[in-house]
């Protein structure tokens, strides 16, 4: 069946609770689109910032989280929107990362380099995020922050892209990031 929404749709992610989907469409007119895929259409519009360029779902998939030039958290129970302004030396946000209790961006500043920042929930602002991730050396290479640990380290697989301060702890199950492991420099 197919299901209209805006144009260039970058990205669908699912609600594991209420098995939604949400499709982030990119450009001037950006926006998230929810489809319950039972009754096969859009229930949904979420209207976004200019040219959003990432989307997901917090732990407990009551706010759905937009980046762009801004961060907006919509409220999936009440409509409600809460935008966090940049801090001043970032450009835009390019990704966002939600882990257990934390929820990362990778950004770009106006020199143009990566950087990662993290949501200060209480004060609802964007800060610099330099924490460093230990290891305990075994086979399964089991992360000891417990904000890092995966579901199932048996699983997991450690996934890099080029020229980023990380690389991705990745579920071949659950065929989705489970963590994210920060570095000193670019890989």
């Amino acid at each position: 069946k197919r299901i209209s929404v805006a144009r260039k749709a970058t990205k669908i992610i699912k609600s594991e609770k209420n098995q939604r989907l949400f499709v982030l469409c990119g450009g001037y007119f950006g926006s998230v689109w929810e489809i319950d895929p039972k009754l096969n259409q859009v229930v949904r519009k979420f209207s976004t910032a200019w040219n959003p360029t990432d989307v997901a779902l917090s732990q407990d998939e009551k706010y759905l989280y937009v980046t762009s030039g801004k961060l907006q958290k919509f409220s999936l129970e009440s409509d409600v929107l809460i935008e966090t302004e940049l801090p001043s030396e970032v450009r835009y946000l390019e990704a966002i990362h939600v882990l257990s209790s934390k929820i990362i961006f990778n950004a770009i500043n106006k020199t143009g380099i990566e950087s990662s920042y993290i949501l200060n929930k209480q004060q609802n602002k964007i800060e610099k995020y330099n924490e460093l991730v230990s290891y305990k050396k075994s086979t399964d290479q089991k992360v000891l922050k417990e904000s890092f640990a995966p579901t199932d380290t048996k699983d997991s697989i450690m996934i890099y892209s080029k020229n980023n301060d990380y690389v991705y702890l990745f579920s071949k199950i659950l065929g989705k990031v489970e963590g994210l492991v920060t570095l000193d420099s670019k890989i």
